[in-house]
């Protein structure tokens, strides 16, 4: 199936669902089943809700574990980083 539009519950064409789900309608996609051809309407709902822990943001960065290797980019006029990556057996 392919996606043809993704509404949010204010949009045109999500009336009917919102009615029927209120606050839980988060959003409404259309889609194209190409197979049988056949355009079909998902709903998209909030089924649980709970308080999220002290200073927790899903979109702030995860510290990486101890010996996890990541990359980091140091342009070669940063003398001082190379040099304290190179101590810390970076490459």
């Amino acid at each position: 199936m392919e996606v043809t539009k993704t509404l949010k519950p204010s949009y045109r064409g999500t009336a009917k669902l919102l009615r029927r789900y209120g606050e839980r309608l988060v959003c409404v996609r259309y889609l194209f089943d190409s197979t049988r051809k056949k355009n079909v309407a998902t709903v998209e709902l909030v089924a649980d809700e709970r308080d999220a822990p002290e200073g927790y943001h899903p979109l702030s960065p995860r510290r990486p574990e101890p010996k996890q290797q990541v990359l980091v980019r140091v342009d070669f006029d940063e003398t001082q980083m190379r040099a304290r990556v190179k101590d810390a057996h970076g490459r």
